[in-house]
């Protein structure tokens, strides 16, 4: 419920702009997004800094101007729960090295993981 409220409430700043005399105007003239949750597969996960910074120049190209990365670490159900993991295994798409035994790395083993290179990406895109 908290992502639709969020999602909402970007839908009404980019739609509305208060005018002169603190009414609601439209801001644009036609309906358009300016962003996107990008879904991250198993192949997406795996993709270079090329290939993110070519999807994000498409989102680019036609007006998008940010991008949200959802579900960033996930439940291993493969691993069961145990004394060393009691709230369980997690895979993540970001370095996590530091976090200790319950989470490891999926995605591009390229440096700082799949969300690494997506921001090298974005980075270079602007």
């Amino acid at each position: 419920m908290r992502c639709l409220a969020a999602v909402a409430l970007a839908a009404t700043w980019v739609w509305t702009s208060v005018g002169a005399s603190g009414d609601l105007q439209p801001k644009v003239k036609k309906p358009h997004l300016s962003g996107i949750f990008v879904a991250i597969t198993t192949a997406t996960s795996h993709w270079t800094t090329e290939q993110w910074t070519a999807d994000l120049t498409s989102m680019q190209d036609v007006g998008m101007t940010f991008a949200v990365l959802p579900h960033l670490a996930k439940q291993n159900t493969t691993k069961q729960i145990d004394t060393q993991c009691p709230l369980g295994y997690y895979t993540t798409l970001f370095n996590a090295t530091t976090l200790g035994p319950c989470f490891s790395q999926t995605g591009t083993t390229e440096n700082g993981g799949t969300v690494e290179t997506i921001l090298k990406a974005a980075s270079s895109v602007g």
